[in-house]
């Protein structure tokens, strides 16, 4: 197999190990010729090794969980901080006091482990990894208390310790915007990423002492196990255990894991690598296929909702997009690149398509990543502006009028061309139950104005 190995290096055998079944085979009768007078002694305390060990692995099981909860509390709190951060929902916040102060998951890990393995240098370790973790909570603290400022929250309604935080002279001269970059910075950066790293270090540190210390004992009882059994009676239990080894070894490596690849399979997942090598080589081979498969619906899937040409979402991918999201939270920006017509029939389509993907480009350059940017028709886009309401008219005309200056100023010998551009947002004045057709209609507006320019829905009413 290894020379065919050799022939074959692109093959899925390659990738795979594990035992082979005719092998295993073959070592199981060796082993019940070579080895059927060897162990019998004591058959009466081995069940007292098995319940002490047991007992010792039940306790390194509960403490593990104890390291895994510090870890996965801290994270917790990490994780809601920089959603606050980010979205400014209070509900974050909300979230972090809950496990800070009332399910108190690090703390309570903390007083699991020192009750199972008090005087520990796990239990030094886990300790070290609770104080960095409420060392951290001060500028994750901080940090939400300029999220508040920013967002003009009422202190009166924010926990306590918020309240509490006194912003230093610098920060309370930041502007909103400033404060929350500022906040998202605390909470993002590196000197934070580094104390996150050292909770995790201890906690590594801790688990790696239980994992010690529980060998320590498993050698321990391994070596008295091994001493009780050299009895005359060695051939009995021999073959039971040989028995009891064929058993686990055919449910291990052939049963469970054609049982579960069923279940994968069903489900659409990878195989595991696991089980004999038969098995492991048929799950390499399918995992590829599975891969090829996959990428090429995925391939689908994409070309299904974007735009061949300039890689915005096409006509659909808008349709998709707009109708499942609250026409309250958005905004609906509509485009049309003026003459184009006249540009194509001029200079050719070559040219127009050249001008189509840059002005894609200098969408995606002036708009948020998580705006969605869609070419609709011809010469037509859409942009839907998530968390978008009518405060943000100035940024939207600015975004725009950038990017007219620069269509302006065209690249090399492309021709001079413009955006005429109409605005709705959700909490438009006056609006009609279709938020496209008002977008439609301020951009109608502009058009008649003689083009290359920005104009908002219900503007005139203001």
């Amino acid at each position: 197999m290894k020379e065919r190995r050799r022939n074959n290096p692109g093959s899925p055998a390659d990738r795979v190990g594990g035992i082979h079944l005719q092998v295993l085979n073959g070592i199981l009768v060796a082993v019940i010729v070579l080895v059927a007078v060897l162990m019998l002694i004591g058959i009466n305390r081995l069940s007292d090794n098995y319940h002490d060990l047991k007992d010792t692995m039940a306790i390194f099981i509960l403490c593990e969980e104890n390291a895994d909860d510090m870890m996965d509390a801290s994270d917790y709190l990490t994780n809601q901080v920089r959603s606050f951060a980010i979205t400014a929902d209070p509900k974050a916040m909300e979230n972090y006091f809950i496990e800070s102060d009332q399910t108190r998951t690090r703390d309570k890990a903390l007083e699991s482990l020192e009750k199972n393995m008090p005087q520990s240098e796990a239990l030094k370790y886990l300790q070290a990894a609770l104080q960095e973790s409420n060392e951290l909570m001060e500028p994750e603290i901080y940090a939400m208390r300029l999220v508040v400022e920013a967002q003009g929250y009422d202190l009166r309604t924010a926990p306590d310790r918020v309240r509490e935080v006194r912003l230093s002279a610098a920060d309370r001269a930041l502007s909103a915007d400033e404060k929350m970059e500022r906040a998202r910075t605390m909470v993002f950066d590196e000197e934070y990423q580094t104390k996150k790293d050292a909770i995790s270090a201890n906690v590594e540190d801790c688990l790696q002492q239980l994992i010690q210390g529980i060998e320590e004992k498993q050698n321990a009882n391994f070596e008295h196990m091994a001493s009780m059994l050299r009895t005359t009676n060695v051939m009995i239990v021999i073959m039971i255990l040989i028995f009891f080894v064929m058993v686990l070894l055919i449910i291990f490596l052939v049963l469970q894991p054609l049982r579960n690849n069923i279940g994968f399979i069903n489900q659409k997942m990878h195989l595991p690598m696991k089980g004999a090598f038969e098995l492991q080589y048929l799950a390499s081979v399918y995992n590829r296929m599975y891969d090829e498969v996959q990428a090429h619906s995925d391939l689908l899937a994409y070309e299904a909702i974007h735009d061949r040409l300039t890689g915005a979402y096409n006509r659909a991918g808008f349709e998709e997009q707009f109708h499942k999201l609250d026409r309250n939270t958005i905004g609906l920006i509509l485009i049309d690149v003026d003459e184009f017509k006249e540009i194509n029939d001029t200079y050719g389509h070559s040219v127009g398509d050249i001008i189509l993907k840059r002005v894609v480009r200098l969408i995606q350059s002036q708009f948020r990543a998580e705006d969605y940017v869609c070419r609709i028709g011809g010469d037509e886009f859409a942009i839907i502006m998530l968390f978008a309401d009518s405060s943000m008219r100035p940024q939207v005309e600015e975004k725009i009028n950038a990017i007219n200056r620069q269509l302006a100023n065209p690249e090399g010998s492309l021709p001079r061309t413009s955006l005429s551009v109409g605005v709705a947002f959700g909490d438009r004045r006056n609006p009609t139950e279709d938020m496209f057709k008002d977008a439609d209609a301020a951009l109608y507006e502009v058009k008649r104005a003689g083009r290359n320019g920005c104009r908002f829905y219900g503007e005139e009413n203001e």
